[in-house]
């Protein structure tokens, strides 16, 4: 299989809550991530998914379980990890659709959005990471299960997060800020 362009991941436990957005939210300042942060990101990508291209017209066109309460983007959050000094770093943004992030963030959609694996949103987020990754739904279902099966060292760690010095000279506000 070529390389994935939508690969299903855990948060470990010691990261949950903690990110860019989170933390600007808590100060009050969600204005400076959704006026200048997700902006910026958005005009980067020109208006379109970074995983599998959907734009924001396209998103609302289609009929779906996800897109009926959810809106169609967000700025997604890459970390990076360094087991040896237990030190998880923020290097990128990224915009995604909703689905490519309910995709990523598998075990919450599992546990919080979705509820019951049985459903038809379910199974939605399923066929989109097999058709992201132009694979069957048989090995789209083996990455949600590979994903969901924790890696117990992985989430015993308690990591430190950091925002990668790039991100903090494109956005300096986040210089003061600490996850």
């Amino acid at each position: 299989m070529s390389k994935l362009k939508l690969q299903p991941e855990m948060t470990p436990y010691s990261l949950r809550n903690r990110s860019i957005y989170s933390t600007l939210r808590k100060f009050g300042l969600r204005c400076y991530w959704e006026g200048v942060i997700r902006r910026t990101i958005a005009q980067e990508a020109e208006g379109r998914c970074q995983i599998c291209a959907v734009s924001r017209s396209s998103a609302y066109n289609r009929v779906s379980h996800l897109e009926e309460i959810l809106p169609w983007a967000c700025c997604h959050e890459i970390w990076r990890y360094d087991r040896k000094n237990k030190k998880a770093t923020i290097v990128n943004l990224k915009l995604i659709c909703r689905r490519c992030n309910l995709s990523i963030h598998i075990g919450k959609s599992a546990s919080v959005f979705l509820g019951n694996v049985k459903t038809d949103a379910w199974n939605e987020l399923i066929a989109h990471i097999a058709q992201v990754n132009e694979t069957s739904i048989s090995e789209a279902n083996k990455l949600v299960n590979n994903a969901l099966s924790r890696d117990d060292i992985f989430d015993d760690i308690e990591w430190t997060p950091v925002i990668s010095k790039r991100l903090q000279k494109k956005f300096p506000a986040l210089q003061l800020i600490e996850l």
